[in-house]
């Protein structure tokens, strides 16, 4: 039989009293409910009342439903009513709400859904700095600022970040393969670039707060934008100090026989990430390259598992190739979860990660922080202050 006003008022009132706190254990007023079902159903074609508003060809469930979360929304259901709405009868509701027999309209306005799909045209296009494109499941990414051997500056980190997101954003892409343009992979951070803003007294633009590019630290990192695909890391040549980072954040690493990693941030004033290498390196290995400005060539990077392979420099897109070839015949949301879960593990305390750009961005202001880069472009040794 069709559900009355006086029914609906009824079944309503059950439902407020429960979220109220009332007397009605949770158990008890689910059964209810279950048992109002069967009715609810067949009335779905009629005209009913509930709470004294008109609601037409809607269930008496689905009005139910709102005017549970109107309350919690309204701040009207506080402590155990709210938790009772929230993760009781709500819940049960939207299962039973989904067994009516619904037409294809009523079930598109109870069960909406808002989809936002990958959008091609939005592909990063026309960079300056870095060369993006993708060939099948693939994607390439390959740092071309050969001039400075590919030291990234403010606009370069802005355009590998967006690199990174259409990465992440594209359904079609299971692998990406990043490396560098000539000789280099990375040669860290354009520290001329850098000092031309100091000589001026002015910040770099992505360190700059009210720069619409700042983002502490460049923002040119895969983990800048959470990205939960894997990379590999074509080594084509050296990899120092901020392209060092760059290819410890890639799952999978193939190193040209005549490449070397280093981190030079120590000797131009400058802190880096050294918690990051000092987590993804041997931890004397870690401290040898960033308090020693050492370097390791390609075999002892080999020897100490830095790397997956090393082969000749000829040879090292194919063999990157053939590595991204076994990804994709993986399962996507399966090599992401990993991925996902790599990630995770590896990652700080907040409290870490905020404790070291504190101290990143206090060295970095320092006099010694000016006295780095300014020695570097002339050529010469640093005479550091202590401040």
């Amino acid at each position: 039989m069709p559900l009355t006003g006086s029914n609906a008022r009824s079944i309503a009132m059950q439902l407020t009293q429960v979220a109220y706190g009332g007397c009605w254990k949770r158990r008890h007023a689910w059964q209810r409910w279950s048992a109002s079902t069967p009715r609810l159903a067949a009335s779905q074609n009629g005209f009913v009342h509930s709470l004294g508003t008109g609601i037409g060809r809607v269930t008496l469930l689905q009005s139910l439903i709102a005017r549970a979360r109107m309350l919690t929304r309204a701040g009207h259901v506080k402590g155990s009513g709210r938790r009772r709405v929230l993760r009781g009868i709500p819940g049960g509701c939207i299962t039973a709400l989904r067994e009516l027999p619904l037409t294809s309209p009523q079930r598109s306005r109870a069960m909406l859904r808002y989809e936002s799909p990958y959008d091609p045209s939005t592909m990063p296009k026309n960079l300056e700095h870095v060369i993006y494109e993708k060939k099948g499941h693939v994607a390439y990414v390959t740092i071309n600022r050969p001039e400075v051997r590919n030291a990234l500056h403010s606009y370069a980190y802005a355009e590998l970040r967006a690199c990174w997101r259409d990465i992440g954003l594209d359904p079609n892409v299971y692998v990406g393969i990043v490396t560098g343009a000539g000789e280099a992979f990375c040669a860290g951070r354009d520290v001329k670039f850098l000092a031309s803003y100091q000589d001026k007294g002015r910040r770099t633009p992505h360190e700059d707060p009210n720069n619409p590019l700042f983002h502490w630290g460049g923002g040119g990192q895969p983990s800048d934008v959470n990205l939960e695909k894997p990379l590999i890391a074509a080594i084509n040549g050296f990899a120092v100090g901020v392209g060092l980072s760059l290819a410890l954040q890639c799952q999978l690493r193939v190193m040209a026989d005549t490449a070397w990693i280093g981190d030079t941030h120590t000797r131009v004033g400058r802190l880096g990430s050294a918690h990051n290498l000092y987590a993804a390196l041997p931890r004397t290995t870690a401290a040898y390259l960033t308090l020693c400005n050492g370097r390791l060539t390609a075999d002892e990077c080999y020897r100490q598992a830095i790397v997956n392979k090393v082969v000749e420099r000829g040879k090292l897109m194919a063999t990157c190739e053939e590595m991204a070839e076994m990804i994709c015949d993986s399962s996507p949301l399966a090599v992401q979860a990993a991925v996902r879960l790599y990630r995770l593990t590896a990652a700080f305390e907040p409290a870490l990660v905020a404790y070291a750009r504190q101290l990143d961005q206090e060295i970095a202001e320092s006099e010694d922080g000016a006295e780095g880069p300014r020695a570097f472009r002339e050529r010469r040794k640093p005479v550091w202050k202590m401040r």
